[in-house]
């Protein structure tokens, strides 16, 4: 799932003086121009810029192995729960309880980023996912799992998730400069994203090939290689203001948390908007990719990663269109552009006579979710201080603890209707919800970075 902070600006670390400033005369294209004329320099390309950083090298490392193991797991339960049960509510159900611990855990990881060694820290989650999810793989193999049994795992799995995710998003800034922040946050959503263009797939055919438990094996492997690759991460720790920290939120961190998103309303209107996105789309379209494999679309395991890969496909177009977009002033504006991709993505979707087609409508709903959540997380780093960005980062997180709702919504509009009625319901609602949101906070739209 999974994450976005500062001023920006596309341009390289190192300043290139003009040839009045200091530029020898001997550099090729610097002699006989004419005065007041200097060389043209190339265009260059700041797409890959926080990939220059070692450490930013390592980070990218690590979360290229977690969104590879993270999407071979999750197809085989999605794939496993349905086989078991036959059921959409329950598919969606195991596939959302992952969620719910965001809504449970979701201030614990704030507070961790805010007061913790985030190095440590996050090693230390990388080796508890791989650990679990070794243990159930060797479950499936050897022993008798049923339904209580992946919601159990889901479960256990999604509170790793859920105390991680917020120090992931405060880890980013110390590991590149300021201005290279927001290409830091797309770039790491490209390597959480760049995996479901091949993963999902060979996932698939794999799990035909040699069964449920040995390939989520391959998913314990990549969790202990992302902690391998946190561990080799060196970094100053940021201090920080302790004392204002403890004057102001020793008695209740998180209250105080809730309080500054209350006071803040572009920051209250971004997470209320991004919170009907768990509901009304994520269950309904993702959690139910199970249920269109098999009973719409007509297709196997194979088929269920062909749909997962059109999910990576818009999701990696969009990190490089916003990694190399540069500084983006009018956030909320860019936001909303993104929701009517959602939209549209899934409406189609939802329509779509074919596994084809409903490829292409993925790739737009895909891309206009991971540029909302990649703008969303950074326009709340950007208009937050350093001691408290943890917390805010946790409280949007935590909305993503609403999806068991949806599921049990989605599930249950489903097995009365039709899975596509469903998603075309929940499409409209999200319409809906979205243009009243947007005329009872104009700060979306009015928003606009200033330093």
């Amino acid at each position: 799932m999974k994450l976005r902070s500062g001023a920006w600006r596309s341009v390289s670390d190192t300043t290139i003086e003009e040839p009045s400033r200091g530029v020898p005369s001997s550099l090729p294209g610097a002699a006989g121009l004419p005065a007041g004329r200097h060389p043209r320099l190339p265009v260059r390309v700041s797409t890959l810029d926080s990939l220059k950083h070692r450490n930013f090298k390592l980070f990218f490392s690590a979360t290229f192995c977690l969104g590879a193991g993270y999407w071979i797991h999750t197809l085989v339960m999605g794939w496993l729960a349905y086989d078991l049960t036959r059921s959409p509510l329950l598919t969606t159900l195991a596939i959302g309880v992952e969620n719910l611990p965001f809504l449970l855990a979701g201030p614990v990881g704030g507070f961790v980023a805010d007061r913790w060694d985030l190095r440590k820290f996050l090693i230390l989650v990388a080796a508890y996912q791989g650990i679990v999810t070794a243990a159930f793989s060797a479950f499936v193999m050897f022993g008798n799992p049923g339904a209580p049994h992946l919601f159990a795992f889901a479960f256990l799995m999604g509170l790793s998730w859920a105390v991680a995710d917020p120090p992931k998003v405060s880890f980013i800034p110390s590991l590149v400069p300021r201005h290279v922040l927001i290409n830091a946050f797309s770039l790491n959503g490209l390597s959480f994203n760049l995996t479901r263009f091949v993963i999902p797939t060979m996932a698939g055919v794999v799990l035909v090939w040699i069964g449920p438990g040995r390939t989520l094996m391959f998913a314990a492997s990549l969790y202990l290689a992302a902690c391998l690759a946190t561990v080799l991460i060196v970094y100053a720790r940021a201090q920080g203001q302790a004392s204002e920290r403890t004057r102001l939120f020793g008695l209740s961190p998180f209250i105080e948390g809730l309080r500054y998103v209350a006071r803040e309303p572009f920051v209250l209107a971004i997470i209320v908007l991004g919170g009907i996105l768990p509901v009304l789309y994520v269950p309904f379209v993702y959690g139910m990719l199970p249920v269109y494999a098999s009973e719409n679309f007509h297709v196997g395991p194979s088929g269920l990663g062909i749909l997962l890969s059109a999910v990576g496909v818009g999701s990696a177009v969009s990190t490089v269109v916003l990694a190399s977009a540069g500084e983006i002033k009018y956030k909320g504006r860019v936001l909303v552009f993104f929701m009517g991709l959602i939209i549209l993505g899934m409406t189609a979707f939802s329509q779509s006579p074919g596994i084809w087609l409903a490829f292409a409508c993925l790739v737009v709903a895909s891309g206009g979710m991971t540029g909302f959540l990649t703008v969303e997380y950074a326009a709340i780093q950007v208009s937050t201080p350093d001691y408290i960005r943890g917390r805010i980062s946790a409280i949007g997180l935590m909305t993503f603890g609403l999806y068991p709702v949806g599921s049990l919504l989605a599930g249950f509009i489903a097995e009365r209707t039709t899975t596509p009625t469903a998603t075309l319901v929940a499409g409209g609602v999200l319409l809906a919800l979205t243009a009243i949101i947007l005329l009872r906070a104009p700060s979306i739209w009015a928003f606009r970075q200033t330093r």
